[in-house]
């Protein structure tokens, strides 16, 4: 097995699709989550902080945080596959999606909710980080946007909550980009 800091993205190899699929529901031949309601767990702390739309606020250009958890509709989110296998990740609150905020873009920018309009600032796709734990597989989440910028969360001039920033991928420090996802519906 890797160690974190060695982690890579690929296929999963056969041999572990079953302990895996009994934890997530993951389509092996894309190799990413079926349709449905999910958690978004981050690797990058001890504790367990969600995505989180701040405040439970259901406007649009509201920040995603990374929150500790909480169980509620704020922390939840439906996934909506498109034609070309990316996701739309929409609020379950709010019915909003998550969207890379296109004013702000300098070295990172903001991740918000905001009304759907199908851009590609709003469409997202799941790459499986192997060497992980099996019983919990992290992802990378990828905007289709950009190429190599994924959500990374990050504290931003001392405020409390942890923003979620779309960054270019940094395998030094992978953990902080990587996330479990838990089925919730």
């Amino acid at each position: 097995m890797l160690r974190s800091d060695q982690a890579r993205c690929n296929r999963i190899p056969p041999d572990t699709e079953q302990r895996i699929g009994a934890n997530m529901d993951i389509d092996f031949d894309s190799m990413t989550p079926i349709e449905g309601v999910y958690q978004f767990i981050s690797k990058a702390f001890s504790d367990e902080r969600c995505l989180d739309i701040e405040e439970n606020e259901t406007g649009d250009s509201v920040p995603l945080i990374c929150f500790p958890e909480h169980g509620g509709d704020n922390q939840k989110f439906r996934l909506r596959r498109n034609d070309e296998g990316y996701y739309a990740i929409q609020a379950v609150h709010s019915d909003k999606v998550l969207d890379g905020s296109m004013t702000e873009r300098s070295p990172r920018w903001r991740v918000i909710q905001f009304h759907p309009n199908v851009g590609p600032n709003q469409l997202w796709r799941f790459e499986l980080v192997l060497g992980t734990d099996v019983e919990a597989p992290a992802v990378r989440i990828r905007t289709q946007y950009e190429d190599g910028y994924v959500l990374t969360p990050r504290q931003i001039d001392g405020r409390r909550n942890m923003d979620v920033f779309l960054e270019k991928e940094n395998n030094e420090f992978p953990n902080e980009q990587m996330f479990t996802i838990r089925r919730v519906d």
